[in-house]
């Protein structure tokens, strides 16, 4: 074979393995990009109704946390098409603009600060619409102490108490002794004065963890006071604080039935605390308890 036409045959072989090489990928793209780019089928429901909930965050981070739980809830739909994701989008910022007003602007957040936002939405696949229920918007804000503030209080607390908490708990014995005479000191009152107080329990929320929350009301409607039903280490305990009178009342037991059976029938958790002794608070400490109840609501 001639030089010239060893070269001929040489171009022509690398031309069609620069022809194969193109085909196969295209090919390829066509086959593996709806998977390499994480695009699939479209979702089958045409509406969403969900809650987005930014978990405690820095203060100044909330617009990306919602732009991107929001991303990940509708997924699904993002992934099919750009108009999809471009709503989604637009969603996202007009939702960072108003809780920029409140959280920027009025509560006047600062380096630190930390919150919690929580709303529902709706989302029409097929008018391609995404509406926020702004009548659901719950944010916790949590404004961070400076520092220095901190230390001082430290400071101040350690050097006006540290003799008076020395003296009591220095000395071998001391925690026992202490234990002893304020186990002695918890006053109760016997369960059929509390069939007196509590007429009705109404189940009022969940807690994080899918818990009960629950109100004590009295036999003629009145709130008494909260509880809960939730899991602590594995096990389910009943907690519940009622106010009456000038003192708080406490109960707190390990629950006999499951967490469904009481969220179905509010009676058998009504039935157990009736047979409860209850330790006597003061009204400070009964309400802080209360209040947490109700923090503790997702």
């Amino acid at each position: 074979m001639s030089s010239k036409n060893f070269t001929t045959f040489s171009a022509i072989h690398i031309y069609l393995r620069l022809i194969t090489i193109y085909f196969l990928k295209q090919v390829f793209v066509e086959r593996w990009s709806n998977v390499l780019i994480g695009e699939s089928t479209p979702p089958t429901e045409s509406r969403v109704e969900q809650e987005l909930n930014t978990g405690i965050i820095i203060a100044g981070a909330y617009a990306d946390k919602v732009r991107r739980t929001l991303f990940a809830q509708l997924s699904s739909y993002v992934r099919t098409s750009k108009d999809y994701a471009t709503e989604v989008a637009r969603g996202a910022a007009e939702l960072n603009t108003i809780l920029y007003h409140i959280i920027v602007e009025n509560l006047k957040s600062d380096k630190g600060d930390a919150v919690r936002i929580r709303i529902r939405y709706t989302y029409d696949a097929e008018r391609n619409v995404l509406e926020w229920d702004y009548n659901s918007l719950k944010i916790e804000f949590y404004k961070r102490v400076p520092d220095e503030q901190v230390d001082s209080i430290a400071k101040r607390v350690v050097n006006e108490k540290l003799f008076e908490v020395k003296s009591r708990f220095g000395k071998p014995g001391a925690l026992a002794e202490i234990t002893r005479s304020e186990t002695a000191s918890v006053q109760t009152f016997e369960p059929v004065e509390q069939v007196k107080l509590i007429g009705k329990i109404e189940n009022y929320g969940e807690t994080p963890s899918g818990g009960l929350v629950f109100v004590a009301r009295d036999v003629a409607g009145g709130i008494l006071g909260m509880g809960s039903v939730d899991y602590e280490a594995g096990d389910l305990f009943v907690d519940v604080v009622i106010l009456h009178g000038e003192n708080g009342y406490r109960a707190r037991f390990r629950a006999s039935r499951r967490l469904e059976d009481y969220k179905s029938n509010p009676e058998l958790l009504l039935n157990e605390i009736r047979n409860q002794k209850f330790i006597v608070l003061n009204t400070d400490d009964a309400k802080e308890l209360i209040k947490e109840k109700m923090r503790s609501i997702k």
